[in-house]
This record gives C-alpha cells, sequence and structure tokens, in this order.
C-alpha cells in the first residue's frame, strides 16, 4: 500500500473545499419553467358543515444539467391559494416543510414552500399541501364568504401547461356556478364533480366556484307596494334579512311613487344573499329572466334601491348600459332619501382621467382588461352624473314623465301620446329626445355632448338642431295636429335628410288646412275629422294622397261658398219671379251638410245646382212674366166678353119686359 502523506491529504481537501464552494455559490434557485418541469393536482371540496378543503398535490422535477463544476437546485417553490385560507401545511413524504403565505389581492396569496432537501438536477419531489376555506362570517375583508348555505372561493392553477388538473367536489344538493373558466362536470354518488384538466395556462387560469344550498337559506315572505317579496339571507346573518326588510317596507312605495307605476311584473320578487357579485366587483345584481336579485351581505340601501330599480331600467328597455345604470342609481338614490336615508350625490366626472370612457361606448364589464375597475367606476359615476344633472334640471314629475314613455313604448313624438311602437328600446338618441320634448330640458344636450356621444356621433348631433327646429315649426303650424307619421318615424330614427322632405310636404298640407278653414267659417262649418286622422297617420306616399284630398275638398268649399254668396247677392224683378218656387236655400244646406259628411263630390253637385237655378232665374222669371201677362190678357178679354154677353142679355129682357106693360093695362080696362 502507498502512504499519503498528510500535506497530500490537506491539499486534496482544501481543493474538495474550492470544489463545493463553487458548487455551491453557482446554485441559484432560480424559478424557470423551462427547467422545472412542474405538475399540479388541486381538489377543492366543498363541506356541508360551511368550510372548503383544498389538497394541492405537486410533482417538481429538475431538468436542469449541472455543469461542470457547477450544479443547480431549486430550494424553493410558490403558488397561488385561495385568500384567507387557514390551517396551511405542506409535507414530504411525511416530513413537514416550511412554508408562508403573503397577501396579493382580495382573490389569492401567494403560498411559498422550502424545498427540503433541496431539488438537484434530474430529481423529481412529491410535494403535498393542503389548507381549509373556513367560515368567514358576513361583512368581513376579501371576496370569500363561506356557510352551510353559501360558498364562495377562487379556484386556481399552478404549473406546466397541459399538466395541471383543478377538481372541485360539491355534495349534490348544493345549486353550482362556475365562472370565469370552462370546467367539465361528473357525478359521482351524492358528489358534483367539477374537473379542468391539461390547462393550457394554468398561471392564467383561475375559476370562481358559487356552491350553495337554498334549503339552508333562512326566508322571510313580506308584501309590499303590492308586490309578494321574498328575503333570503344566510343563516348566520340574520341582521342582514332584517335590515332588507326594514328599508323595502319604507323604500319601495317611494320608488314606486317617483317612478309613477308599480313594479312592472307581478311574480314574486326574490332578493337573495350572496358574495359571488363581489368577485365582478360589484355589490349586486338583478336578474330580469327570473325577477330575482343577489346582493352583498353589506348593509347599504343604495345598493337594494339600485337593483330593485333594475325591474324597470333594464337592457330590454334601454339600448345602452348606461341608461340602465344611471337611472337606477338617480331614482334608487332618490328613494333611499324618501325613506329617511342621504342622497347619494355623484361627482363631476374628470374627462382628462386616464380611465374616462364616453357613454356610448361603455359596455359589458372586461374583468380581464387592464384597470377595469377604474373604468367601471368611471362609467358608473358619469352615468349617475348625466342623469341626475337632468333629474334636477326637469324635476321629479317631469323625469317619472320621461321614463314612462320609455315603459309604455311612447317615443317623443308619439301623436297625442298614444304608443306608436317606434321605441321598444330605447336608445340614447330617444333618451335625448324624450328628455327634450317631453321632459322640457334645455341642459341634455350638451350633457350629452360632453360625456355621452362618441366622436362620429357628434355630427349627428349639429343635424339634430337643425331638423329639431323644422320638427318644432310644423308642430307649432299644426295647431293641435301631430307631425304626421312619416315625420315622427324619421324623426326617432335620426333620418334627418329624409325628414327635411316630409317636412315641407306637411307644412303645404297644412297652408291648405288654414286656407279651407278659412271658407269653411264662411258656412259655420269645421274641418271634417278624418283629415286630421289621415295626416297624421300618413306614409310616405299617403301625404300626397292627403293633399290630393283637401285640394278636392277646397274646391267643393269653395263651390258651396260661390253658391251661397250668390243665393244672398241682390236680385232682379224677373230673376225674383224665376226663383219662385226653387229650392236654392235647401240646396245650400244640402251641399253644406254633404261638406260636413266629407262628401265633397255631392256638395259640388248641390252647389252647382244652386248656382244653375239662379243664373236661370231671369230667363225663367221673364218667361213667367210674359206668361202672366198673356194669361191676365187673356182673362181681361175673356171677362170684357163675358161683361158684353151678360150686358146684351140684360139689355134683351129689359126690352121685352117693356113690351108686356100696355098690354096689361089694356086688359084690366076691358074688365073695368
Amino acid at each position: 500500500m502507498v502512504g499519503v502523506s498528510r500535506r497530500v491529504v490537506r491539499w486534496c481537501g482544501f481543493v474538495a473545499l474550492c470544489v463545493w464552494l463553487v458548487v455551491g455559490s453557482g446554485a441559484t434557485p432560480v424559478f424557470a419553467l423551462g427547467d422545472l418541469r412542474y405538475q399540479s393536482n388541486a381538489v377543492y371540496t366543498v363541506d356541508p358543515a360551511g368550510v372548503v378543503h383544498v389538497a394541492l398535490d405537486l410533482t417538481l422535477t429538475n431538468t436542469k444539467s449541472d455543469s461542470g463544476l457547477t450544479y443547480y437546485y431549486y430550494d424553493k417553490v410558490w403558488f397561488s391559494i385561495t385568500a384567507n385560507a387557514a390551517n396551511v401545511r405542506a409535507e414530504r413524504n411525511g416530513q413537514k416543510l416550511a412554508i408562508s403565505v403573503e397577501s396579493q389581492t382580495r382573490f389569492y396569496s401567494k403560498a411559498t414552500v422550502q424545498l427540503s432537501p433541496r431539488l438537484r438536477s434530474r430529481q423529481t419531489q412529491v410535494v403535498h399541501v393542503t389548507y381549509d376555506i373556513p367560515p368567514s362570517g358576513a361583512r368581513v375583508p376579501g371576496v370569500n364568504r363561506i356557510n352551510p348555505a353559501y360558498m364562495t372561493f377562487t379556484a386556481f392553477a399552478y404549473g406546466d401547461p397541459g399538466l395541471t388538473t383543478v377538481s372541485v367536489r360539491v355534495p349534490e344538493n348544493f345549486e353550482v356556478d362556475v365562472t370565469w373558466e370552462e370546467m367539465d362536470a361528473t357525478f359521482e354518488p351524492g358528489v358534483e364533480v367539477y374537473t379542468a384538466s391539461d390547462i393550457a395556462v394554468p398561471s392564467e387560469w383561475a375559476a370562481s366556484i358559487s356552491a350553495s344550498d337554498e334549503d339552508a337559506l333562512k326566508v322571510d315572505q313580506l308584501k309590499v307596494a303590492g308586490r309578494d317579496i321574498s328575503v333570503r339571507s344566510w343563516p348566520d346573518d340574520p341582521d342582514w334579512g332584517d335590515f332588507v326588510k326594514a328599508q323595502l317596507s319604507k323604500g319601495l312605495p317611494a320608488l314606486v311613487k317617483l317612478i309613477g307605476s308599480p313594479l312592472p311584473t307581478t311574480r314574486r320578487l326574490q332578493i337573495t344573499e350572496t358574495a359571488t357579485p363581489y368577485i365582478y366587483g360589484y355589490a349586486g345584481w338583478y336578474k330580469l329572466s327570473d325577477n330575482t336579485i343577489e346582493i352583498g351581505d353589506a348593509l347599504d340601501p343604495l345598493v337594494i334601491f339600485h337593483e330593485v330599480s333594475h325591474a324597470w331600467f333594464n337592457r330590454d328597455e334601454f339600448d345602452e348600459r348606461w341608461l340602465s345604470e344611471g337611472l337606477a342609481e338617480d331614482f334608487g338614490s332618490r328613494a333611499v332619501r324618501s325613506s329617511g336615508g342621504t342622497l347619494a350625490q355623484p361627482t363631476k366626472p374628470d374627462r382628462k382621467s386616464p380611465s374616462k370612457v364616453t357613454l356610448n361606448d361603455w359596455s359589458d364589464p372586461n374583468f380581464d382588461g387592464e384597470d377595469s375597475d377604474k373604468l367601471e367606476a368611471y362609467a358608473y359615476n358619469a352615468s349617475f352624473y348625466v342623469l341626475r344633472a337632468v333629474s334636477n334640471e326637469i324635476g321629479p314629475k317631469k323625469m317619472a314623465a320621461v321614463v314612462q314613455s320609455v315603459l309604455q313604448d311612447r317615443s317623443a313624438y308619439s301623436a297625442h301620446g298614444v304608443a306608436d311602437g317606434n321605441a321598444s328600446v330605447f336608445d340614447w338618441r330617444n333618451m335625448l329626445d324624450a328628455f327634450e320634448l317631453i321632459g322640457g330640458s334645455k341642459k341634455a344636450t350638451s350633457l350629452f355632448r360632453d360625456h355621452v356621444v362618441t366622436a362620429i356621433q357628434q355630427d349627428s348631433l349639429a343635424a339634430r338642431v337643425k331638423a329639431l327646429r323644422s320638427y318644432r315649426g310644423l308642430e307649432k303650424a299644426g295647431a293641435g295636429w301631430a307631425a304626421p307619421k312619416i315625420v315622427r318615424d324619421r324623426m326617432v330614427s335620426w333620418s334627418f335628410s329624409a325628414v327635411k322632405p316630409s317636412i315641407a310636404s306637411a307644412n303645404k298640407i297644412l297652408q291648405q288646412r288654414d286656407a279651407v278653414s278659412q271658407q269653411l267659417k264662411k258656412l259655420k262649418v269645421s274641418l271634417p275629422a278624418t283629415f286630421q286622422k289621415s295626416y297624421e297617420t300618413a306614409g310616405s306616399s299617403d301625404l300626397d294622397d292627403v293633399a290630393k284630398a283637401l285640394q278636392a275638398y277646397g274646391r267643393a268649399v269653395d263651390a258651396v261658398v260661390a253658391a251661397q254668396r250668390g243665393q244672398a247677392s241682390d236680385r232682379s224683378l224677373w230673376q225674383s219671379i224665376g226663383l219662385i218656387g226653387a229650392d236654392t236655400a235647401q240646396l245650400i244646406n244640402d251641399a253644406v251638410s254633404a261638406l260636413e259628411r266629407n262628401d265633397p263630390d255631392l256638395a259640388r253637385k248641390y252647389s252647382q245646382q244652386s248656382v244653375a237655378q239662379i243664373d236661370d232665374a231671369a230667363r225663367i222669371g221673364t218667361w213667367r212674366a210674359v206668361k202672366a201677362g198673356s194669361v191676365a190678357l187673356l182673362t181681361l178679354v175673356v171677362l170684357w166678353c163675358g161683361h158684353l154677353v151678360l150686358n146684351r142679355r140684360r139689355k134683351a129682357k129689359a126690352a121685352a119686359l117693356e113690351d108686356d106693360v100696355p098690354e096689361l093695362v089694356n086688359s084690366a080696362a076691358s074688365d073695368d
């Protein structure tokens, strides 16, 4: 055996120490997906007792090859766990590992596990992590709410693409809502299992889980403002249910009065305590499909009445989101004040804010976008600001009239306030028209220009000013006649280039109407109501028909007036004689009656007959005079002749008597 000197041993020991120092100092614990094969399987188990148990298995493989005197290792691994996690533990092969938790957002915390031993090249370790999402109680920080009736939490994935699985196990009596991500549902005895496998981008994957057991909710029934209402609260939060019932009893009748109509549906209104809206940054929401409201556990009266207001103000009635949200906030806050609370006030929007959004561009929220919370806050306030400014200007009664025009499907241009079906879903244009034409607002246009319309829509506001001026002139000229339907339709749709010729045609008809009405005054007759109806209901081609009918009627009126004038004029002797026994006055009366029945042809016929009689009266009178003179002369001749005959007869008789007298005298003398 060859001996080794102490010097050599020391030298070798020194070299070994140097190598160890080099390798040790060169190993940097860098988290790199390319060098660490990271496979994970997370299982969330809902416990009906009111807790969620989470088990996370991490399979870690260091794929980084050592290089020369350098070796690489990992001494820790980190991942996301649900916020407010409790009883967080980590172990490997039954050995407890150190784990630290650092809060990040209201949704998640960052958990870091210290690996022991260090994970060297080509080595694999399986780390088992468990934690609970504990009972939370109501009105606590964060978004998680855990109780026997309702549990909401966020499930996270972390690992390599395609190597991550997340499962959620829920008792079958719970109703489950999975949002943000899609998970496949399967069923085991007594359990529903929701699974996402082979997740493509685990670092960006998160699912919001809401599980509710409706049978465990505390349900209170009440009737307010003629409607049945169910208030469903968590079993551990009696204060919330009492608060909601008290607010509804005081504030709902006030809200109904402010809006001017009862709740639109007679179905039972259901209000449920939930934390699901918190996940989206909301305090609550209204579901029109089943007339239900879900609101958080905060004791906030404005949230209650804002959501109740959506029974009237929703996307079925209003095309733009800002209209339904702004109206709900305005009316809801005024209901709070009416029931003894404080009136909420918006702030003037900062139009230079980086979160500024033009309200017509404000659509459904994008929770994946940057600064979505700030954008939502800006738009909610701006909507409230615009609607409150108009409400303050026109007052509660006119504001109610405006919203009733929406709810009753009446556009601002409806004839005599009758629903015309032109605006079943109101957009910002219809609303601006309603604010100005029904509410009488003078500020609405400038408010819309500053906060509502996009740059492209600004031009339509300028065109509207000119068209509205012409329309109002037509209304004034109508003197009680509403504008024709074609005009109103084109104003509703803001077809301002097309409405111009229609207004011109309508104005000509009104001029005709006024001229005819002046003539009718001479006859003490009013224009038949059928003309107003046909004018107001006229479409594009119908306006020409109305004009033609009015022209024909006007000609008949002129004829009757002329006939009446002729009948009342001075007459010569011969005309007077000629009109003896004539029915000119009756003919004119018949003509007037025909005008009242809107029968211009018959009116002209009667008036023409009257005129014809008057025109022929002199000839007839002359003929009658000649005829009468001839008859009189003949009568005189006959009478003269008769007189002569009678006179001769009397003379003859007298002569005969004279001849008989001597004979009688002589006879008497002989008797003596």
